[in-house]
């Protein structure tokens, strides 16, 4: 197929009556993108926006579930005009599952937007949805938050996204305790001991004492890795009891 036709296919299956055709469509439109003229990118933009505001949740959940990949393609000055609004409109979705494939797009937006836009819109995203009633929404958030908090840089981290992710480690269900426990290590990177020892290490005696042996298992796989970021005597102090109860 050359690099005409194929747009001009992936246009017919974006507005196809059947669903199915717009949900197959989706998952093309990152390779369509990279073999495109520049009317075409436009053409094929335009496209997306219609299909994330599909009245099909199944298309929806498509199109929120690729978004990250295309966005990865994407002009950074086009992601932030064309595909940030669609990010914010797909994260705010009456069905959660359309949020939480949403969500796992965090990373790919991180980066590829300048940290100016992380700060205005990603960050406050991921601020609302550690706190969303939907586990599944704030386990996405705990997988997805040690490549936002990359982008945003330490001092953002430590200014806004230290208490969502203690949160994100105090949360009701196991599944998202378990995907936060295991980010304890590469999150505290960007922190510095002071405030690891004040704000992360409470936490994690409390996960090592955990009711889940997963929960356990997760901080058991990462937290000595905590001990080069915190210096000998606080990891004496702090870490090596963990340890040992997790033994």
């Amino acid at each position: 197929m050359n690099a005409h036709m194929f747009p001009v296919c992936l246009q017919r299956l974006s507005q196809g009556e059947w669903f199915t055709s717009r949900v197959s469509a989706c998952g093309l439109f990152a390779v369509a993108y990279t073999r495109s003229t520049a009317a075409q990118q436009s053409d094929l933009r335009q496209l997306y926006t219609q299909l994330c505001h599909d009245e099909t949740p199944m298309v929806r959940r498509a199109a929120a579930q690729k978004l990250g990949p295309f966005a990865a393609v994407l002009e950074r000055d086009a992601v932030s005009r064309d595909l940030l609004p669609l990010f914010t409109d797909l994260t705010s979705d009456d069905q959660d599952s359309v949020r939480l494939l949403a969500v796992e797009s965090c990373g790919a937006f991180a980066a590829a937007l300048s940290k100016d836009d992380c700060s205005a819109s990603l960050l406050p995203v991921v601020q609302k949805f550690a706190q969303d009633k939907s586990w599944r929404v704030r386990y996405n958030v705990a997988a997805q938050m040690v490549p936002l908090c990359e982008a945003l840089g330490s001092e953002m981290t430590r200014a806004e996204l230290v208490p969502a992710y203690i949160k994100l480690l105090e949360d009701s269900e196991a599944e998202v305790r378990i995907a936060a426990a295991g980010k304890v290590s590469a999150f505290s990177r960007m922190l510095t001991p002071p405030l690891i020892v004040s704000q992360v290490v409470p936490r994690v005696k409390e996960l090592a004492n955990d009711s889940s042996q997963f929960v356990r298992a997760a901080l058991a796989s990462v937290v000595m890795e905590l001990a080069p970021q915190l210096g000998k005597q606080p990891t004496i102090e702090h870490l090596v009891p963990v340890f040992l109860n997790l033994l």
